[in-house]
């Protein structure tokens, strides 16, 4: 605004819009980052803010790498055998959304490492008594994997330490072994990551 000196005066205005600032988002994270196995619980956690809004929720979404399938949209996530395998990559993306509906995303990526098998029953050997040359005896173990399932045991049958014979049974010898010998029966498992 202007005035001259007799009292008159004139005036001229402008504007301009205050633009939104989009939101931040920081401190992305996936536990536990490591040991993850086809069994884990992942949470995945970030912190969000906007200069206008303050503090904002996150929401996720978590994918299997690979495939692009989406595995859940919370930010927990509870693996198993029929979602990933050893080897997949699991990723959550994290979005924060502000008041005027701008967004930002930001993801991270763990990966589902091999867990090896065990067996639920361990290596018996029948009969465990009463055992003769030219008995047959034979061995049975149940083992599993987490990632393969159920798995079939290998056998192998010693004496002092060295291998006389594999497969499940075996028939005593004279030539293999000797009265007082210990026969000993040793049953594997491998999974299709070649853990044993």
């Amino acid at each position: 605004t202007v005035t001259d000196g007799y009292g008159a005066s004139a005036s001229t205005s402008t504007s301009v819009n205050v633009q939104n600032t989009p939101p931040t988002l920081s401190s992305l994270s996936i536990s536990p980052s490591a040991g993850i196995t086809v069994s884990s619980l992942l949470t995945c956690s970030a912190s969000g803010t906007d200069i206008n809004d303050g503090s904002l929720s996150a929401t996720y979404s978590w994918t299997h790498t690979g495939s692009g399938a989406v595995l859940g949209s919370t930010s927990t996530l509870q693996l198993a055998s029929n979602l990933v395998q050893s080897g997949d990559g699991v990723s959550c993306t994290a979005t924060v959304i502000d008041n005027n509906g701008d967004s930002t995303s930001s993801s991270t990526t763990v990966t589902v490492e091999n867990t090896g098998p065990s067996f639920s029953v361990a290596a018996a050997i029948s009969p465990s008594s009463a055992v003769y040359t030219n008995t047959t005896v034979s061995c049975s173990a149940t083992g599993s994997d987490p990632d393969d399932g159920a798995l079939t045991p290998s056998y192998s049958w010693s004496v002092n330490g060295g291998e006389i014979a594999t497969g499940s049974s075996y028939t005593l010898s004279a030539t293999d072994t000797d009265v007082g010998d210990s026969l000993v029966c040793t049953a594997t498992i491998t999974d299709t990551d070649g853990a044993s």
